[in-house]
């Protein structure tokens, strides 16, 4: 080819200008795979434009939906590139797994049979960059939704053992929508934690900003959560001493005396003048304290014990029964059975089953017409338990309002229940009732948090009586300290909800839907803003509504109470968010087991459970 000048038209780059050079350029040597695999996120390869995403990244930093001032930027970035390699942050975070395995020969064999186009970041970019620029974004939508929120609940959520670990959460109502951020974990090696789960409450508290708006906050004991999670009915060969139960990972803290240890007394209170008005829950996890019941109420009863060591062996030969035989049975195996209340649908199947199919399908067994009168009495004894449980721990919706409700069901039920061959458990329950539920019956936090709730209001009290007065007594004080200088003189305008007729067995020794005259505003036992008097006076929602859409339809109405509303229906009752940190697998696990460098642990923690935040 002939010298020849630059022709810009031409395309001819400047290098070109004094050199005989065949152009376009040959497609032999590597220096085109070399840009592909160092640089692929800036390479642009015009044979294959339809994988490349054009960026405007000025109005992208600056987080705007218009154009810049200064034009746009024109990028050019792989977007498979970017999309498996979001994946691959998603998984290793979703599973705590070691960011190293990224620069194993095997996991790189499998990406490249994959996709042999896809070069994968190495360990030290992920720890170093991709991990912490996920966490920031997160972390910046984190706190721009606390610093709209009004008030916030914080858990603490402590596990202890050689290597201890602690994560702190926020639960809060944003647009009367149930929200929970995780602020923060970390590991520690320390023979007093408090110093260390105080310390990291304070900087969770000032990095977030949240010194002023706490209204509740509670320690948990997570191993002790999890293991209560594990309880199983008595006779079930899953549940012997030592046997591995599907749900748990590894030795759990609380697995042997020597790798747990109840949380210290010191760890249920904090001293910080800088915390505002911080009112500190030691009543623990509700669904841990109620399986604590179901414990306590069935053991040593070797009747029972012996019907439902049949059901346990039952289900292992459900899954090779021939279709059409006991289908129940096998279906409430299939949804699993590791717990006693996953158990109970077990029972309740085959207690439902008609004898001589359980006697031709397992004839080893020995079911009697004795033991299928056991398990319908278990069944009928233990369902209100059974969705006492359910309630009390469900993800994104109000739970703390369920608690007071859930226990006086349970007490009305037992004391109702006439059983003939478990006599001596249902009073060994009603005493646990007693025992490990009347912390709770008593909280001032989860009786608030009952009362504004628009479909229990007080329906759980007795019609008539000193108890009714001095609740309607203590919410109206509540109300008027949240906000003393508005007026309530003249009762606001609302639209009465349908009057519910309830079917569950838990909520039936309930009162009608309807309002008490011992509510309405002309009742003058105690004084009472008009507010409270009227919503007492309005019908309950049906138990299928929502308490947070009722507030938000209602706030003009009853603004004060709406607010009060907004502070304490985010309380949780259980500890179940522990549950969903710490799955992995299908397994809950104890993060401490993991072995991962502590800053490295935080970042994969935040990112796994603020994944979903909008």
């Amino acid at each position: 080819m002939a010298l020849g000048s630059w022709n810009r038209c031409g395309g001819r780059p400047p290098i070109f200008e004094y050199y005989v050079t065949e152009f376009p350029l040959p497609e032999e040597g590597n220096f085109r795979a070399i840009c592909k695999r160092k640089h692929p996120g800036v390479y642009h390869d015009n044979g294959s434009a339809g994988r490349m995403m054009e960026v405007a990244s000025m109005p992208q930093l600056m987080g705007g939906s218009g154009s810049s001032q200064l034009g746009s930027v024109q990028q050019y970035v792989d977007q498979r590139q970017q999309q498996v390699t979001d994946a691959l942050v998603s998984l290793l975070a979703g599973s705590l797994l070691d960011p190293g395995i990224v620069d194993t020969r095997e996991f790189r064999r499998l990406l490249s049979l994959l996709d042999t186009s896809y070069e994968p970041p190495t360990a030290s970019q992920l720890v170093y960059g991709l991990l912490p620029g996920r966490r920031w974004g997160l972390q910046q939508r984190a706190m721009l939704l606390l610093e709209t929120a009004q008030s916030v609940a914080l858990t603490q959520d402590v596990w202890l053992g050689s290597t201890s670990c602690v994560s702190v959460s926020a639960h809060f109502i944003l647009n009367w929508r149930l929200r929970t951020v995780f602020l923060a974990g970390r590991y520690f090696v320390d023979a007093d934690p408090a110093e260390s789960v105080q310390q990291l409450m304070a900087e969770a508290l000032a990095q977030y900003g949240l010194g002023e708006k706490v209204a509740h906050a509670a320690v948990y004991t997570a191993a002790g959560v999890v293991r209560s999670f594990q309880t199983c009915l008595p006779g079930f060969s899953a549940c012997e001493e030592g046997a591995a139960l599907p749900g748990s990972a590894g030795a759990l803290p609380g697995a042997s005396d020597g790798d747990w240890r109840p949380l210290p007394g010191n760890l249920l209170s904090l001293d910080s003048k800088d915390l505002g008005p911080l009112f500190v829950d030691g009543l623990g996890c509700f669904a841990e304290a109620l399986q604590t019941c179901v414990a306590d109420g069935l053991h040593d009863d070797l009747h029972l014990e012996a019907a439902v060591n049949k059901v346990s062996g039952l289900v292992e030969l459900a899954r090779g029964l021939p279709q059409g035989t006991l289908d129940s049975v096998r279906q409430a195996v299939e949804s699993g059975c590791s717990t006693w209340h996953g158990q109970l649908r077990v029972v309740r199947a085959t207690a439902g089953s008609p004898l001589e199919v359980l006697q031709g399908a397992a004839p080893a067994l020995g079911f009697t017409p004795d033991d299928l009168e056991t398990l319908r009495e278990l069944s009928e004894l233990m369902e209100p338990f059974e969705e006492a449980f359910h309630l009390s721990r469900g993800e994104g919706r109000v739970t703390a309002s369920y608690v007071v409700p859930c226990i006086r069901g349970l007490r009305a039920h037992l004391e109702a229940a006439r059983p003939f061959r478990l006599v001596s458990a249902a009073g060994r329950l009603a005493s646990a009732l007693t025992t490990h539920l009347a912390k709770f019956e008593g909280s001032e936090t989860f009786v608030l948090c009952s009362m504004l709730d628009p479909r229990f209001k007080l329906r759980w009290c007795a019609q008539e009586g000193e108890e009714r007065q001095r609740l309607t007594a203590l919410l109206s004080t509540k109300v008027q300290e949240a906000d003393g200088d508005r007026d309530t003189t003249s009762p606001p305008e609302c639209d009465e909800p349908p009057c519910e007729r309830r079917q569950s067995k838990l909520f039936r020794y309930m009162s009608p839907g309807g309002g008490s005259s011992a509510e309405g505003p002309q009742h003058q036992a105690a004084p009472q803003c008009w507010e409270v008097s009227s919503y007492l006076a309005t019908p309950c929602l049906p138990e299928t509504g929502c308490p947070l859409d009722f507030w938000r339809q209602h706030q003009g109405q009853y603004p004060k109470l709406a607010q009060l509303a907004s502070r304490l229906l985010s309380v949780p009752a259980t500890a179940a968010h522990i549950l969903r940190m710490c799955r992995v697998g299908g397994k809950v696990a104890n993060p401490a087991e993991f072995r991962l460098n502590g800053v490295t642990f935080e970042n994969l923690m935040f990112i796994k459970c603020n994944q979903g935040l909008r």
